[in-house]
């Protein structure tokens, strides 16, 4: 069924109490399993109709050539002013304000569920890459992980106690979360010029909110994963996410670049088997089928290929490099890959050390080099305190916007940071040399 601004209209005046909420239905704005707000299965996109149709069947033309001569609350120059100010828009005639207040909350659904589907197309591969924590109530807390008595548990004598663990024995500090905002502002030339998406582009477009807002968080995880932010915090030491030595060793003190040879991801996986609880002394290494083969732009058909569930390689078939055929069914990989490039890596790592904010100082060879071998799902947290959230302001709720000529505002915020959890579930490898 092609959806228009008209049937819009009809499905307010059918019940206005409940029309934004069937609105965003229709859009198919919604929660999914893992509690992100998400676009799924949607009636009509927000981009098949024209914000001034919508206007248009709502208000009525001359109910709109009304707004645009007499100003927004049917009244001229001071007076509008003062009698906003002292009763409020929202409640002063004339009788096309309710159906203003519907277009406004028309316009709010539209664009917001622009919005919400281009951020989550655009957070995709950080939601992918680390965990993600919605919901997050307190700033820079620790977080307590059980210590256990022994390890591994020891045979009881008969009568014995049982030995107890400390939940306090172990705990990681959270980094402090920050905020990012912006106002988006429909000014009355914006709708009544708005025949070329030109709205919808300011929040889903290539330059737009969504894109902007989930640039943040993609670099927010890149330098965490790179080791760009070292914010690994136990116990009250702060030690950097990659080490040679020490507390643990994540990454060789050698050089290790990656090849079309698996002898790198090799080195690469006996280093991650080797890490160990730095309480119980345990190996710690993720399951086989949590690996992920990280690289730069520079590395990616390189892991694409090794990670390849047919092993396609390129090269004669005498390459000493070329990877066996895939084993029959029901026989798999001993361990399965997922290969990511990081598109703004190589930017992140040669920023240098003294920039705002600041990057490793990299040279662009270097950069181009590193990868990383371990589950990062494991290894760090983005932790949320809210996820992209979005108000409206009309100017039926404050005149100061009608001063402006502005018929309403969209706050746009989202608040998180990335914690590393455990850097032993992740290795890093160079070519520094």
């Amino acid at each position: 069924m092609v959806f228009t601004a008209g049937k819009l209209a009809d499905l307010y005046r059918s019940d206005p109490e409940s029309y934004e909420t069937e609105l965003h239905s229709l859009l198919g704005m919604t929660v999914d399993e893992g509690g992100y707000r998400c676009v799924k299965d949607p009636v009509f996109r927000p981009r098949s109709l024209s914000i001034l149709d919508a206007a248009e069947a709502f208000l009525g033309r001359d109910g709109l050539r009304r707004l645009y001569e007499s100003g927004p609350f049917g009244l001229q120059g001071g007076r509008a002013r003062t009698v906003g100010e002292e009763v409020g828009g929202g409640a002063l005639g004339p009788s096309e304000f309710q159906g203003l207040n519907a277009w406004l909350g028309t316009v709010d659904g539209l664009l917001g569920a622009e919005l919400l589907e281009k951020y989550n197309l655009a957070t995709m591969l950080a939601r992918e890459l680390v965990t993600w924590k919605m919901g997050v109530r307190m700033q820079e807390n620790k977080q307590i992980r059980y210590g256990l008595p022994t390890a591994p548990a020891q045979d009881l004598q008969p009568g014995q106690e049982f030995p107890a663990g400390d939940l306090a024995a172990d705990w990681i500090r959270n980094a402090r979360m920050l905020k990012q905002g912006e106002v988006l502002s429909v000014a009355w030339e914006a709708m009544h010029f708005d025949q070329t998406d030109s709205l919808m582009d300011a929040v889903g477009g290539d330059q737009g909110l969504a894109q902007r807002f989930a640039v943040v968080i993609d670099e927010r995880v890149q330098r965490a994963l790179w080791g760009i932010d070292n914010t690994y915090n136990r116990m009250g030491t702060i030690t950097n996410t990659y080490l040679t030595s020490g507390a643990y060793a994540n990454q060789l003190a050698t050089a290790n670049p990656l090849t079309a040879s698996s002898d790198p991801i090799d080195k690469a996986e006996q280093l991650l088997l080797s890490q160990t609880d730095p309480n119980t002394g345990l190996e710690i290494a993720p399951p086989d089928d949590d690996r992920y083969l990280i690289v730069t732009p520079y590395k990616f058909l390189t892991a694409t290929r090794l990670a390849s569930p047919y092993g396609e390689e390129i090269g004669a078939l005498s390459d000493p490099s070329r990877m066996q055929l895939a084993p029959p069914p029901p026989r798999q990989y001993v361990a399965a890959m997922k290969p990511f490039r990081m598109i703004r890596a190589t930017r992140l790592m040669m920023a240098p050390t003294s920039g705002t904010p600041p990057g490793l100082g990299l040279t662009l060879a270097q950069a181009q080099e590193r990868w990383l071998w371990g589950s990062t799902k494991k290894a760090f947290q983005y932790r949320s305190a809210k996820d992209i959230t979005t108000y409206r302001y009309s100017i039926t709720d404050s005149p100061a916007l009608a001063r402006r000529d502005v018929l309403m505002e969209i706050d746009v915020s989202e608040m998180g940071a990335v914690t590393i959890l455990e850097p032993r579930m992740i290795t890093r490898h160079i070519k520094d040399s």
